[in-house]
């Protein structure tokens, strides 16, 4: 799963299609249109066909298939709502995991099209210079200690550390695993903070971050969202 997140990161960066073009903000406020819509779905056929909106934006967008697959995540932990609707009748069991994939594949589709640093610098005016900050280093941290992970998980499976003959010196191997990896992260982020103010930082990242202005085909897209969306409910 950490690796699928790098490979997500790297789509939103190398991709390009017309997903990719649209400018943060618009692509934020129809996603927010869109996710408005999947909750509001009351049936397995408008959720259906919001689902199906949602794949074809997949497939133009040149996106891999397997970003479908982790959509699906998320309706492992729909079960139980789904198993109460399951008394009502099928369809609003289904409908309840459906709309589940269809949130999780929408939020899938806005991160693997849009660079984490243009999602920080969208909603900088909304949220505090601190708060910010704060996701944006984040952001850079998981990264590097994903790396980190990484290279530490190999070193204990090339060590037999997870081998079943010797259960308790595996579990004490992979509590100083973590104890090591915890130290590290700390270290890391104190070297990162480091860095950022030996260059100038202060505070506030994105306190010199253009915002582009909207332009009249991003008006027209989140309009014509809308149309699409309140038809799907009003007439599915």
């Amino acid at each position: 799963m950490s690796s699928r997140l790098a490979r997500i990161d790297h789509l939103a960066v190398s991709q390009c299609s017309f997903l990719h073009a649209l400018p943060a903000k618009p692509k934020l406020i129809a996603t927010l249109i869109l996710l408005a819509g999947i909750v509001a779905t009351n049936n397995l056929r408008q959720g259906m066909m919001l689902s199906c909106l949602l794949l074809g934006l997949l497939f133009f967008s040149r996106l891999p298939l397997w970003l479908f697959g982790i959509a699906f995540y998320p309706a492992f932990f729909s079960l139980p709502f789904a198993l109460v609707k399951l008394s009502v009748s099928p369809a609003a069991a289904t409908a309840v995991i459906c709309k589940a994939v269809s949130a999780a594949l929408l939020l899938t589709l806005l991160l693997a099209s849009t660079p984490f640093p243009q999602l920080f610098g969208a909603g900088a005016k909304l949220l505090p210079n601190l708060v910010t900050d704060a996701l944006f280093f984040s952001y850079r941290l998981f990264f590097i200690i994903l790396e980190s992970l990484e290279r530490l998980l190999l070193s204990l499976r090339q060590r037999g550390a997870f081998a079943r003959s010797n259960f308790a010196w595996s579990n004490w191997v992979t509590l100083h695993a973590l104890g090591y990896l915890m130290v590290n992260t700390l270290a890391v982020s104190q070297r990162l903070d480091q860095n950022y103010r030996l260059r100038g930082y202060q505070t506030s990242v994105y306190l010199g971050a253009t915002s582009a202005a909207w332009r009249v085909a991003d008006l027209a897209l989140v309009a014509a969202l809308l149309v699409v969306v309140g038809g799907v409910l009003r007439f599915g």
